[in-house]
């Protein structure tokens, strides 16, 4: 968004909270505007963050008093963040808008504790003239009750001019790509489990995890080290192209009964459609109904014994789901959705 507002003859400014977290590498061969970088000590929500709370405040509120615009707009991109703008508001006058790109488990919780984040949220929104989510149930399962103002999709689009020119290569070995933050272990472990199985009866396969994030528990199960290749953090606009370019199948099977998983829209949804690519996600979550709908992957549940492994057979064999995503991956038209991408970024800016 701030690359958007840059190119439309703006001077955004990102303040980035630095967690010490080695999962995200900034890509600043997309940066052509300034960055703020704050260091926190907290890494994850926790007391701890409550605590460094009125630091970062102070901290963010001199950043808007000195370099904000008369009648700028500040984009909160999380709960706290969003405090930190209410609050601002109260002294300096600017215009709050909210970017939602994930919902955390206190927000949808059913306890005490998550219905006053909840009521605390809604009176904070009432300064928010627009919401921009990343994802329509995002709104729908959520927001919807909360908020009553304007709303608009900005969804997890990759830059179209980083995967200009973009070709897969002809490999002789069937690669499934996990290309991500490494979290929500319980699909990865089924993975691997079911990448040897298909080795072990004669198939050719191999996974490839590209991402930050802990891996040694899953290298701690492993048997067959050459199936399995670890590239660590890397770059987006450098990177992708070239991870990709071996890619056969998509892995993004999340937890399906996190709750947040359960509604939100990854970007590896959208790497699938610009690569033509066919991806395996989760059932009994939005992302697997639109799969389905659209034909252009297939959904496992872990649940059911043998799923992931039938699945993996059918797209191994060219067969199935996986032949029909590919075919209709082809016909996808992605100029659309880049059009309505486009669309709503001015709506954030204007």
């Amino acid at each position: 968004m701030a690359r958007y507002a840059k190119a439309e003859g703006l001077n955004p400014l990102m303040i980035i909270l630095e967690m010490d977290v080695d999962d995200l590498r900034i890509d600043y061969d997309l940066v052509d505007f300034d960055i703020k970088i704050i260091n926190v000590s907290y890494k994850y929500i926790s007391w701890k963050r409550l605590m460094h709370f009125p630091k970062t405040s102070k901290q963010i509120y001199r950043l808007i008093k000195s370099g904000l615009a008369e009648n700028g707009i500040v984009m909160s991109a999380t709960y706290d963040l969003l405090a930190i703008a209410y609050l601002s508001s109260v002294f300096i006058k600017f215009r709050i808008k909210h970017q939602v790109r994930d919902l955390v488990k206190l927000q949808m919780g059913t306890g005490f504790l998550s219905w006053v984040i909840r009521y605390l949220e809604k009176f904070m929104l009432r300064r928010v003239e627009l919401i921009a989510v990343s994802s329509d149930e995002f709104y729908h399962s959520y927001y919807k009750k909360l908020y009553k103002g304007e709303y608009v999709l900005t969804e997890n689009v990759p830059p179209s001019d980083v995967w200009e020119g973009f070709t897969k290569d002809k490999s002789k070995v069937f690669t499934i790509g996990y290309i991500g933050i490494v979290r929500y272990k319980e699909p990865l472990y089924e993975l691997i489990r079911t990448t040897e199985r298909l080795f072990e009866e004669g198939y050719n396969v191999k996974v490839h995890f590209a991402g930050g994030g802990v891996v040694d528990d899953l290298k701690a199960l492993i048997n067959q080290d050459h199936l399995f290749k670890f590239s660590g953090s890397f770059e987006y606009s450098k990177d992708i192209k070239r991870l990709y370019a071996d890619v056969d199948l998509i892995f993004a099977v999340y937890d399906a009964q996190d709750l947040n998983c359960q509604v939100a829209m990854p970007t590896k949804y959208y790497e699938s459609i610009t690569a033509r690519i066919p991806i395996l996600v989760s059932s009994n979550t939005y992302i697997g109904r639109v799969v389905e709908e659209q034909r252009t992957g297939s959904s496992v549940d872990l649940k059911m014994p043998d799923n992931m492994y039938d699945l993996l057979l059918d797209a191994i064999n060219n067969r199935g789901w996986y032949k029909e995503a590919q075919d209709n991956l082809d016909r996808f038209n992605i100029k659309e959705l880049y059009r309505a991408y486009l669309n709503a970024l001015a709506k954030c800016i204007e």
